[in-house]
């Protein structure tokens, strides 16, 4: 009898040794951490063409389909967009209600003339601050134009919040004259440094637009100096030599690249694309829009 009580005795310190180590050890193991994955966003510049009547076929209410249908294959998660006006963004909007918009008209700051606009993925994204600056002497006078720029000219920005990772980002997206040297070479400085002095130190930043001025030339030049920044097209394509993104209506690729997604050095582009789509020998715009896969570092 007393031998097998003690036996009974150690099986029972032996069980609750073994239930205590299974509850102590199981938990940890099974709570380990799991590697996040970097925060990966597609990026689309797009100059969509104002609704100019004397381009026919052409004329917005002929394409204003295929520009949604453009835009929803590539699906970006942030669009800068370019020579859209408030009757354009309304009908962007009517398709694409995944999106939300950010900007004004650059006449009077309110829904006059083009936008310069910015279209985001609400799903994905959060924009917790956003303004709309003008290139000019006065940056904060609606309508403003010095520079011989030919008319007014903004930068529309944001400050967004991936929902998923709380990572943050801006972007700022322009058009720049498309006949004044001077006022290119100025939008370079004033931009830069409106960016220095907005953004969040360790927030990285991206800048799409339409630029109306080629890789080689001297505003390119300086703006890539002035804010350390790479092209993500060329990042991924150094040796393509089909880049133009302006064809007037033609498809030609052999123009300069004028539309660009320029990145901040923290930032990976990981695909870049100049979209020609076209439908029955019609193309969405006179410019082709621009993509790029980019990659934010982990904070």
């Amino acid at each position: 009898m007393m031998t097998m009580l003690l036996l009974k005795s150690k099986w029972t310190r032996f069980a609750a040794m073994h239930l205590l180590s299974v509850v102590i050890v199981g938990p940890v193991v099974g709570n380990a951490a799991e590697p996040e994955a970097p925060v990966t966003l597609e990026i689309m510049t797009f100059n969509i063409r104002y609704p100019n009547k004397d381009d026919g076929p052409n004329f917005w209410k002929h394409r204003t389909q295929l520009v949604a249908d453009v835009m929803r294959k590539s699906m970006p998660d942030v669009i800068g967009l370019q020579e859209a006006m408030r009757s354009q963004l309304d009908d962007l909007a009517a398709l694409l209600p995944e999106y939300v918009e950010i900007g004004i008209g650059r006449d009077d700051g309110k829904t006059a003339g083009e936008y310069s606009a910015i279209l985001y993925k609400k799903s994905v994204l959060q924009s917790t601050e956003s303004g709309t600056f003008w290139l000019s002497n006065t940056p904060e006078v609606a309508g403003s134009r010095t520079w011989h720029h030919v008319c007014p000219r903004v930068c529309t920005w944001s400050h967004f919040k991936h929902l998923t990772s709380g990572q943050a980002f801006y972007v700022f997206n322009t058009h720049w004259d498309h006949e004044s040297e001077e006022a290119r070479t100025r939008s370079v400085e004033l931009m830069a440094e409106r960016i220095e002095r907005r953004k969040h130190p360790g927030d990285p930043f991206l800048i799409t637009g339409d630029f109306n001025c080629g890789e080689s030339s001297g505003p390119i030049q300086a703006l890539r100096q002035r804010l350390t920044l790479r092209d993500s097209f060329r990042i991924v394509h150094p040796k393509e030599k089909e880049i133009g993104t302006f064809h007037g209506w033609s498809g030609r690729m052999d123009g300069d690249k004028i539309d660009y997604i320029w990145m901040d050095p923290t930032l990976t582009a990981l695909e870049a694309e100049i979209i020609h789509t076209q439908r029955d020998g019609r193309y969405p715009s006179d410019h082709f829009p621009v993509c790029a896969k980019v990659q934010l570092a982990k904070p």
